[in-house]
């Protein structure tokens, strides 16, 4: 099945308001990509969908109500595709996952 997915999205899977801090940045250089801080309600998301003007890899760091933290790198595309990450923030976990449709 093909298709075009965000290059990031971002889902509150827990029953509560959260504040979600996302960085994202280049690992060749560290320049910033994304530095955003938001509040996600309940059962809703927040997509990126082309956020980056050049191939290469990536690092993104998640803070969650500012205890929470998790990271993960990947190849990003310039172009959107059909590959994206997922992040899913859980009541006791936050998962990230790299998806292709």
């Amino acid at each position: 099945m093909g298709g075009t997915v965000s290059e990031i999205s971002i889902y509150n899977a827990t029953n509560s308001e959260i504040k979600v801090l996302l960085r994202v940045y280049r690992i060749e250089d560290e320049q910033s990509l994304i530095d955003d801080t938001f509040r996600l309600a309940p059962g809703n998301s927040r997509e990126y969908e082309q956020p980056f003007s050049e191939d290469g890899r990536k690092r993104l760091e998640i803070v969650v109500n500012e205890n929470r933290r998790a990271s993960h790198e990947w190849d990003a595309r310039a172009k959107q595709d059909s590959t994206g990450v997922d992040i899913t923030i859980q009541q006791d976990q936050i998962d990230i996952d790299e998806v292709s449709r």
